[in-house]
């Protein structure tokens, strides 16, 4: 099974007295381990989330400008709207991934 390990955020350090490892498993279907914490993304409220998720993991760490995600993704949306939609695409992704976030 193929995996990749992302650098946790600052507010996953060991510090904080969480698990820093995150565990993707992306054949056979996407399977997100959190120290052992299963985050369940077909449970996700957004599924987009899950797709840009995906994608992003597959650029291996490669900065992806925001007009590739824009036209990917949204590509019949109006630029303020897709820009919009994205907005709310990261926003559940940081949440699905980190739901002890505060919310901003």
């Amino acid at each position: 099974m193929s995996h990749t390990t992302l650098d946790p955020p600052a507010s996953l350090s060991a510090e904080a007295g969480q698990t820093a490892l995150l565990r993707i498993y992306m054949l056979g279907g996407l399977r997100l381990l959190r120290g052992d914490e299963d985050l369940h993304p077909e449970r996700w409220e957004l599924q987009r989330a899950v797709s840009v998720f995906k994608y992003l993991v597959s650029e291996e760490g490669r900065w992806v400008p925001t007009e590739v995600l824009l036209d990917l993704f949204w590509p019949e949306a109006e630029p303020e709207r897709a820009r919009g939609a994205l907005r709310t695409t990261v926003y559940a992704l940081r949440h699905a991934l980190q739901p002890e976030l505060e919310p901003y």
